[in-house]
């Protein structure tokens, strides 16, 4: 497959968060449900999907792929990977839109310049942001105040935002999720 696709370079764990976004785009199955338990054929056919292409674009392990997309072990990510192969060799709708996922995502690493930013409040890296441009000489000026809510707009949230380091925003999101699972002792 990346042989016909392109290859590009590994992306960090990180980048988890992105290919979730685009399967669960492409399948309109929400994010928070591919990540459940559920074992409807249509939500595991997506998880597939997702771990499959972690493990093609991301330098995570196994382990961490299984972890961040539905709390699942190495062996199951494994499963995944065979399974997606498997039903690629068979099934033509099933590799054109696993394609079309992979191409998505091949998409929004050629636009990565280096560190990602995201919004604040939904994660997306789909923030716009005012651009100053020097009006003699119509020069970009590229010093832009990230911090700034007003100059940033999320077309996602429709409204304007602060952004943050997506993988600040990944941390964050993990950690709430952590807190609001565990039990509390009465």
């Amino acid at each position: 497959m990346e042989n016909l696709l392109g290859t590009y370079p590994k992306q960090p764990s990180k980048f988890i968060g992105e290919i979730l976004k685009v399967v669960s785009q492409e399948s309109t199955i929400p994010i928070n449900v591919i990540l459940t338990k559920s074992r409807k054929r249509e939500v595991v056919e997506q998880r597939q999907k997702a771990m499959s292409l972690a493990k093609t674009f991301t330098g995570a392990s196994l382990a961490t792929i299984g972890l961040m997309i539905g709390n699942k072990d190495h062996a199951t990510v494994l499963h995944a990977c065979k399974t997606v192969n498997n039903l690629m060799d068979t099934d033509k709708n099933y590799k054109g839109d696993y394609t079309n996922m992979y191409i998505k995502i091949g998409r929004i690493i050629e636009m990565i310049p280096g560190e990602l930013y995201a919004c604040s409040k939904c994660g997306s890296i789909y923030v716009q942001t005012k651009a100053w441009v020097t009006i003699n000489n119509k020069k970009f000026v590229d010093e832009i105040e990230v911090n700034d809510e007003f100059n940033n707009w999320c077309p996602d949230c429709q409204e304007s935002v602060k952004v943050i380091l997506l993988s600040e925003y990944i941390a964050a999101k993990n950690e709430k999720e952590e807190s609001t699972t565990e039990p509390t002792l009465t």
